[in-house]
């Protein structure tokens, strides 16, 4: 009888335990109190490898100090006037760690082939430093052509610091690494998985995607190093994806995002270069990109992830959304949304809003597929519309609210990336870029095929226990 007391009170002490830890977080906290259950130490203990939250550090988050050259007129905490809502403006800038930033120039890269093409252009000039971080490197064609460059580089004596996720070392293996590090490129991984699974850090991976070269021009967006952004791969011969090209003062928050980064993988504080006058030149051009009209346009970087006191992704997207009077457009592979910002969504249709959604026809990943159409039915009863993209896979990770803003980066609206992943995002204010993103989805959307209710209705008993099973497994990251 004894040991039945003790197993009970084993199980209520770990479900307080995890209901303590996930006190911001209650479909998480259901969730692993389920896999508990069944399972209480091996629950506890896959708790505390991959889902417990991240304990935050004062000395992850300390930004690398900035220099000044009386340069401080491109930044502005204003926000631009086609933003009317004084409460989306209030929050707008007030999100600590993001600077918005005047006189930027902008391109919208649409697929892998002139995205790279911009990345490697960028490096082959580079005179003083290359700063790159990616969650996914291949060791493949395209691999290959950006390691010998980065090899190059160095030889030439540029200062190269390349960040990795350390999930990639499972597939990239390490020899591609050694030889970098070998021909003077610094490389490191972000929580390598042995140390992160000690640490219960394995699940907060960084997803961020950043290029800087000599602190002049940035790139971010979806697109990682891989044959299979190019269409390459086994399994899609298409690949749709959005990537950013700036240049101007947007790129210094981007560098700052990479020295924190750096900071944190090695314990070396990078010195921040001076803010620059930033003159005028034209940016790289190639097929399926446009340029802003000017080169004033608004930006604002920001910065997200779990080791932060506050959700800055998920306080842009429901603010976005709640101040939406005409459209809501958005693409993303992944939608698994938390509670606010599918309120928030829901609410917006209720409205009148336009709210339209790109997601993938042919999913990458199953589970993650499945986890989607389990929240698709009660948004399409709410009036929110869904388009299945049919020509290969989409991965863009873009929004467009009303004439106000525009939001491209690393971040799919799911919740890894709402809370649990380390993301970029760029906020675009300008009409010359707000113009580039609709147009791309206009274009997007002729290849989709719109997704109705009848859809669900028709599916057997069995489709929607895997959608079920999928939304729950969701929960637990």
């Amino acid at each position: 009888m004894g040991w039945w007391i003790a197993a009970l009170a084993l199980i209520w002490l770990q479900i307080g335990f995890v209901l303590a830890m996930e006190g911001r977080r209650p479909t998480k906290a259901v969730a692993w109190i389920a896999v508990q259950l069944p399972l209480p130490v091996l629950g506890l203990l896959l708790y505390w490898c991959i889902g417990s939250p991240y304990i935050q550090r004062k000395w992850f988050r300390t930004r690398a100090s900035q220099s000044s050259s009386g340069e401080e007129q491109s930044f502005t905490a204003t926000v631009p006037d086609p933003v009317r809502d004084p409460r989306l403006r209030a929050l707008l800038a007030g999100i600590p760690e993001s600077q918005i930033t005047t006189g930027n120039e902008v391109v919208v890269l649409s697929d892998a082939s002139s995205t790279y093409k911009a990345i490697f252009s960028a490096i082959e000039r580079a005179r003083t430093d290359v700063h790159l971080l990616y969650f996914i490197v291949r060791d493949d064609r395209i691999g290959r052509e950006l390691q010998a460059l980065l090899l190059r580089k160095a030889e030439e004596g540029v200062s190269v610091r390349f960040i990795i996720d350390g999930l990639c070392s499972l597939k990239l293996g390490r020899r591609y690494v050694q030889e970098l590090r070998d021909g003077g490129v610094e490389t490191y991984w972000f929580l390598p998985p042995i140390s992160s699974l000690l640490q219960g850090r394995a699940n907060y991976r960084n997803h961020r995607k950043i290029v800087v070269v000599d602190g002049e021009v940035g790139f971010t967006g979806g697109i990682n190093i891989g044959d299979e952004y190019l269409g390459r791969g086994s399994k899609f011969d298409c690949w749709r994806d959005t990537h950013l090209q700036l240049r101007g003062p947007s790129v210094d928050s981007l560098r700052q995002t990479f020295e924190t980064d750096w900071l944190f993988v090695t314990g070396q504080r990078l010195e921040m270069s001076s803010r620059r006058s930033w003159p005028s030149r034209p940016l790289h051009s190639a097929a399926r990109t446009y340029e802003a009209a000017d080169a004033g346009e608004v930006v604002q970087i920001i910065p997200s992830g779990p080791d932060a006191p506050y959700d800055a992704l998920q306080l842009l997207l429901f603010g976005a959304f709640q101040a939406a009077e005409e459209r809501v457009w958005i693409t993303t592979p992944y939608f698994i949304p938390d509670e606010a910002v599918a309120l928030a969504l829901k609410i917006a249709a209720r409205r009148g809003v336009d709210v339209r959604l790109i997601i993938p026809h042919q999913p990458d990943t199953r589970w993650v597929y499945w986890a989607t159409l389990a929240h698709v039915e009660e948004f399409l009863q709410a009036g929110v519309r869904f388009y299945r993209y049919g020509k290969g896979f989409v991965h863009a990770k873009t929004a467009l609210v009303d004439r106000m803003l525009g939001v491209v980066g690393t971040a799919n609206v799911d919740r890894r990336s709402l809370f649990s992943n380390f993301e970029v995002t760029a906020v675009l204010y300008g009409a010359g870029s707000l113009d580039m993103l609709e147009r791309d989805f206009m274009e997007d959307l002729q290849v989709c095929t719109e997704l109705e209710l009848e859809f669900f209705s028709s599916q057997g008993k069995g489709p929607k226990a895997l959608q079920s099973a999928a939304q729950l497994l969701s929960a637990l990251f």
